[in-house]
């Protein structure tokens, strides 16, 4: 064991700096003096770390051999030697690194005098969420930086520098440098992927939590990397992950040709479409496809959105900002402020204590939201002036409501809805002196504005009621154990009255020439009209589930149960409505698990009215049994088969040809005009195979079995070109037909953009 003793010239306190290991070997010049010493056998050392007489911080380190110089009783070199790692531990007070320093390589070299630390072979750097790995890594105290560097050899360049820094993707380069301080890292010659993607620059520098800086970029998704069928290049390039790219000017590369150029582009880095800006577009017989489609171009908007939303104990708030102008009219609208406030279900009524037993009452609830809104608008005139209107609003929103069982059998949940809105400014019938509404010249009501403030509550109820009845049958027979019949009826009944009579929200009067008028004071309002309709409706529902219980092949101590048949019912009835209050039975079914794999399912409609077939419409008499009007039935199989594989052929490591074929039949039966039904049953396929390893085809055909007659026929080829794809859409028959070639890159994010498409047929375009 050795000691080395240190003075900090700030604090005076003595540091002792320690070696230990198996054998120690010491090395004396001529003068008697320390030349050099050596500690061999899983030496360690913990040094601490002096810059101009003040403390750095503890460094520790691990190998084979430690090897220490000495000039003029001074230590000028550590080297450590086989299987090294090591940790720096900075002084606290050390502004330039705020956490430790984890280090490994096959060697490493300590120029105390330069304060530069040489990691050789196999090096490896952590700090904080930094990661850099190459074959040396130089560490540069003073200035604080990193430096990385591959090894050169006879047929190239090996062990490349690789850095990471938190979840982004790693980044390569020949020469890699990091800054402690700014933590920001820089790439010469080097490359990185983003998304499906890879990027390769002469220089890509990244800062913490910041963007990719790229001069000379180049961005493909083919994986060639060295020889990439496609690429597309920048002389600048900034990458944010996750959201966007800019790059400016940009350059479109096929198999190394230029094929477009543009001043800048803008992408994103990310799943989604790729819209690239910039210029020549001439017109619609030819331009180059760039995501972004006419239409769009005409539709030009500049659109402005800001929400601010936060919490206030148990209410929600939320703020927005809101502006959208039309840049070819100048038309301008939008809402500044609207403010919403809500609080969601709570109880009214809480429990004392949580073991209290429950009572009706503590299911009794309630919520509450209120909303103001300030609209306004600039809107272009006949005259080419612009008109300026302002309207604001607010809404008060609260339901009452109990969710409660009774009996231990009937669930009753009654609620009453409640909106209250108000204005502060409307539109009012102008009076004459006698009290009547004044006429324009074409006979309409003349409007006048009322700055005041005005309120409107709508009030509505409802109440529904359900149950759910349990019937099991057992008669054992083999597996089978038993079956459950399970029934949920449930009745809803819905008031709104009618509050257009109430004089505060609809004006009723008389005009000039003695005709009665009405007019609505917040039908110009951002409230909206009046309802005006006395709603009284009920809706049933009746429900019915059928599951079979069985043993279990294995063990027939267990049980599995399955679901097989679902019959479900509902109609209305109206009680308001003069005449035909009720509606027709709805009934849908599906049954699955059947024998063979086999399901179904389709719907019924029965009318308990009679049909005039000379009118052509129902009568207010009831049928002695519903009358069936609708019917539908659908069912389906689908095969599946992997193609044969010869394991002695090693040319493919895929399947010649996995096929998969669905078949699925549908009946339609309607009879709304008992006269006049309509039947009709189709039989549609669809198949799809791998002709190949690159090849795959898709074929749907659609046969009207009643008519004898193909209605529909697809065919679909498409071929694999490695990073990019060609698929050939043809529709020979129906009323539609199309062909549809097109060529495109795979990755995602492109392949909007980077296409070559060709349609004939309904919609059919040019070449784009």
């Amino acid at each position: 064991k050795g000691i080395y003793k240190t003075e900090d010239s700030d604090s005076s306190v003595i540091f002792t700096s320690t070696l230990t290991g198996r054998d120690l070997w010491i090395w004396f010049n001529p003068f008697n003096k320390v030349d050099s010493l050596e500690m061999k056998g899983m030496a360690e050392s913990d040094y601490h770390v002096f810059r101009d007489s003040l403390f750095q911080g503890l460094n520790h380190a691990s190998g084979d051999t430690v090897q220490m110089l000495f000039q003029n009783d001074l230590l000028t070199l550590i080297r450590v030697i086989r299987d090294v790692s090591g940790t720096f531990y900075p002084h606290p007070t050390e502004a330039g690194m705020d956490t430790n320093l984890v280090y490994q390589a096959d060697r490493i070299h300590y120029d105390m005098i330069a304060d530069i630390t040489d990691l050789i072979h196999h090096a490896e750097v952590v700090y904080g969420n930094m990661y850099l790995k190459s074959d040396t890594i130089r560490v540069d105290w003073k200035a604080e930086m990193l430096y990385a560097l591959p090894r050169k050899t006879d047929t190239g360049l090996v062990s490349i520098p690789e850095f990471i820094q938190g979840t982004a993707d790693p980044m390569y380069g020949e020469e890699l440098y990091y800054n402690f301080r700014t933590r920001r890292g820089r790439a010469i010659y080097g490359s990185t992927t983003l998304e499906d993607g890879f990027y390769t620059g002469r220089q890509i520098q990244k800062r913490e939590d910041n963007p990719f800086y790229v001069d000379y970029a180049r961005y493909t998704t083919c994986d060639l990397k060295e020889d990439p069928h496609y690429w597309i290049e920048s002389r600048r390039m900034k990458l944010i992950p996750d959201k966007v790219v800019i790059a400016k000017p940009l350059v479109l590369r096929i198999m190394n040709i230029p094929v477009l150029y543009l001043p800048f582009g803008v992408y994103p880095d990310k799943k989604g479409r790729l819209n690239i800006s910039g210029s020549y577009t001439n017109d619609r017989s030819y331009y180059q496809q760039t995501g972004v489609e006419l239409d769009e171009r005409l539709n030009q908007k500049l659109i402005s959105n800001a929400t601010y939303s936060t919490r206030i104990g148990d209410m929600g708030l939320s703020m927005n900002a809101s502006r959208t102008e039309d840049l070819i009219t100048g038309n301008v609208q939008g809402s500044i402020p609207q403010i919403s406030l809500s609080k969601s279900t709570s109880q009214i009524f809480k429990k004392s204590k949580a073991t209290d037993p429950q009572r009706w009452y503590h299911t009794l609830t309630y919520n509450y939201s209120t909303n103001f809104q300030n609209h306004y608008t600039h809107t272009l005139q006949i005259d080419s002036t612009f008109q300026d209107e302002q309207q604001s609003r607010m809404i008060h929103q609260g339901n009452i409501s109990l969710n409660h069982k009774f009996f231990n059998w009937l669930t009753a949940s009654p609620g009453l809805n409640i909106k209250e809105g108000w204005v502060f400014e409307y539109k009012a019938p102008q009076l004459s002196d006698n009290g009547r509404v004044l006429l324009d010249s074409t006979g309409h009501i003349i409007l006048e504005n009322q700055k005041a403030f005005k309120r409107r509550a709508v009030y509505s109820a409802n109440l529904r009621l359900s149950s759910k009845f349990y019937g099991i049958f057992y008669f054992p027979a083999g597996r089978f154990q038993a079956l459950r019949h399970v029934i949920t009826p449930s009745v809803s009944f819905a008031y709104t009255p009618d509050i257009s009579n109430n004089p505060n929200y609809v004006f009723h009067g008389t005009d000039t020439n003695g005709n009665p008028v009405s007019y609505d004071y917040f039908a110009a309002t951002l409230l909206g009209k009046t309802p005006s309709r006395d709603s009284r409706t009920m809706n049933w529902s009746l429900g019915n589930q059928f599951s079979a219980k069985f043993s279990d092949k294995k063990d027939p101590e267990k049980s599995n149960k399955y679901d097989f048949l679902t019959l479900n019912l509902n109609g209305n009835y109206d009680f308001n409505a003069d005449s035909l209050k009720w509606s027709p039975v709805n009934i849908s079914y599906r049954a699955s698990r059947l024998p063979g794999n086999l399901q179904f399912n389709g719907n019924i409609r029965l009318d308990p009215y009679q049909y005039n077939t000379v009118n052509n419409r129902r009568i207010n008499d009831f049928e002695d049994i519903p009358r069936l009007t609708h019917f539908s039935f659908d069912t389906g199989f689908q095969f599946r088969e992997k193609g044969i594989q010869d394991t002695t052929d090693t040319r493919h490591d895929e399947s010649i040809s996995d096929w998969q074929a669905r078949v699925s039949i549908r009946y339609n039966y309607s009879a709304t005009n008992p006269d006049k039904t309509s039947k009709n049953l189709t039989l549609n396929t669809r198949f799809s195979a791998n002709l190949s390893p690159n090849w795959s085809m898709d074929y749907t055909l659609n046969i009207n079995v009643i008519n004898q007659k193909i209605t529909y026929q697809y065919i679909s080829l498409k071929r694999d070109l490695h990073c990019w794809e060609m698929s050939l859409n043809w529709t020979p028959t129906s009323s539609v037909k199309s062909f549809y070639l097109r060529i495109n890159v795979k990755s995602s994010v492109l392949s909007d953009a980077l296409k070559l498409e060709k349609r004939e047929g309904r919609q059919a375009n040019v070449w784009r």
